[in-house]
């Protein structure tokens, strides 16, 4: 006798392989027989005319916070999300003394960085925090930003051979302890700082561990093929597989020039090269305000920052800077998160600054000091057509870039992305269902084992005897994405429940 039956299933087992009728019998909180089950189970689930697919995976999220704050992570669990891999961009909380929480938290408090729930430094006490208090299962990065600032602090400096030594000590015992592998944000300091040497000797330590080496990479505009040739050559050095965050062709000046990235790609692995990337399916992406500032002003971290900005002759000169030719313009950007200036938020840089008095570059300016550099906007940066077809190619896996949040509880007051709550869904929407550009079995591939495999994780994202039983249940006819710039916190529409099993809390990954 199973314990669970689900009966007559469309079963889209992840692989990309043709979808097919089915049961599947699952016993604890494993696969044990797909195809014609014979045999009854404790409890049976009828789910003729449903698709049953592995749960989704987002291989890039920012969770890390959100999900100690309210483990339910609906956001994520209303589009079939199953498993979150946290820590990117560089940033994770992990491994950090005490002694530098207030300073990451400064410095990362834009992506949900809060000392309440800060109550732990190393790799293995954050994955043990989470442990059975979260719906969803968690991966954990080791983000560089903060494996920097634990040796080398906030300074702006190129990474001695000792110190070179000791972060990777560092993340020689994260991985040890749990961690998936690395991620860099090479537009935030401290990340920033790093060079190609230094990136290249961590990204061995996690190609020797079977990790993964996943970068926002040093520019996603005017010098985007410079930046991923930087990531080419890590790649090259190291032997690691390297994921490129949120791949995505930013500013007017690169509209246009998706299949060209794409080319690279398929010449750099026919190279031999380890590469791919994630994406999400949205013409917006979401940073901190100050991340538009000249590098200059960031240096030494956000105090440093903040300081420099009260120096009317530095608040001039930054100005002027933002004056000259850029790839955004002020109608791109949306003010998003704003505490001491809400009255702004959901507007337009140029509408805000008419509102204010000021040039969109004064005002810029004056909100991230105002707002102690946690200003979050959502920038409207990239082509329709170039997202479509970077979200089709079958190299990318599919990633929000957002939190596991919920519409009530902790984060309502926020103006997130609507990709917290809509990417996976929007990718059925709009590629399978309206344009027909991937079948359904390539999306949910995109979704499951194709970042299943870059992690590491072999016993989720398939449906087979002797995997995870981490499945959605859903009515593709329905499948739909509600959320919006001006409205974000809307949930898909209910589809059946994802099948629960007797298997014990959702727990932390370990990549084996």
């Amino acid at each position: 006798m199973h314990d669970l039956v689900i009966r007559q299933a469309t079963i889209v087992d992840g692989t990309g392989r043709e979808a097919f009728e089915g049961d599947i019998a699952v016993e604890g909180d494993t696969i044990v027989e797909v195809g014609r089950v014979e045999g009854l189970g404790w409890r049976e689930v009828w789910v003729e005319g449903m698709v049953v697919a592995p749960g989704f995976i987002d291989i890039h999220s920012h969770s890390d916070f959100s999900l100690l704050l309210d483990g339910r992570a609906m956001s994520k669990v209303m589009q079939g999300v199953t498993t979150e891999v946290v820590g990117n961009c560089g940033m994770s909380p992990h491994p950090a003394p005490r002694e530098l929480h207030a300073d990451l938290e400064e410095a990362f408090g834009y992506a949900g960085f809060v000392s309440e729930v800060w109550d732990f430094e190393s790799t293995a006490d954050f994955l043990l925090r989470l442990e059975g208090r979260t719906s969803v299962n968690v991966l954990a990065l080791v983000g560089h930003g903060t494996l920097r600032a634990a040796v080398l602090g906030f300074k702006p400096k190129r990474a001695s051979e000792e110190e070179m030594s000791r972060m990777c000590e560092l993340l020689e015992r994260c991985m040890s302890e749990g961690a998936a592998g690395l991620s860099a944000g090479l537009i935030y300091p401290p990340s920033s700082y790093a060079d190609v040497r230094e990136l290249s000797a961590l990204a061995r330590v996690v190609a020797k561990r079977g990790g993964i080496f996943s970068c926002h990479i040093r520019s996603e505009a005017g010098g985007l093929f410079e930046a991923l040739e930087e990531m080419a050559e890590v790649a090259r050095r190291s032997g690691a597989f390297v994921e490129v965050s949120h791949l995505k062709c930013a500013g007017r000046e690169n509209w246009g020039r998706a299949e060209e990235v794409l080319a690279w790609f398929e010449r750099r692995r026919e190279e031999g090269l380890r590469l791919g990337y994630d994406a999400y399916p949205y013409e917006a992406g979401s940073t901190h305000l100050s991340a538009y500032l000249p590098r200059w002003v960031q240096e030494g971290g956000p105090r440093a920052m903040l300081r420099r900005l009260r120096q009317p002759e530095v608040r001039e000169r930054v100005v002027e800077e933002l004056r000259r030719p850029h790839a955004w313009r002020p109608s791109d950007i949306m003010l998003a998160n704003l505490e001491k200036n809400s009255d702004l938020v959901g507007l337009r840089l140029d509408e805000a600054a008419r509102r204010r008095g000021k040039s969109p570059e004064e005002l810029m300016v004056d909100l991230v000091a105002e707002e102690g550099g946690k200003a979050t906007v959502i920038s409207f940066i990239m082509s329709q057509e170039d997202v479509d077809k970077v979200m089709c190619n079958p190299l990318g896996a599919v990633g929000s870039d957002g939190s596991a949040i919920s519409p009530s509880g902790p984060f309502t007051v926020a103006l997130p992305h609507p990709r917290a709550y809509g990417a996976f869904p929007k990718v059925i929407r709009r590629y399978v269902k309206e344009k027909g550009l991937l079948s359904l079995e390539e999306a949910i591939r995109k979704m499951t084992s194709l970042p299943a495999r870059r992690l590491g994780i072999r016993d989720r994202g398939v449906i087979r005897a002797g995997a995870k039983a981490d499945l959605v249940v859903l009515r593709v006819e329905e499948v739909e994405d509600l959320a919006t710039y001006s409205d974000p916190h809307r949930e898909p529409p209910r589809q059946p429940s994802p099948t629960s099993t007797t298997a014990p809390p959702a727990r932390t990954l370990q990549a084996t």
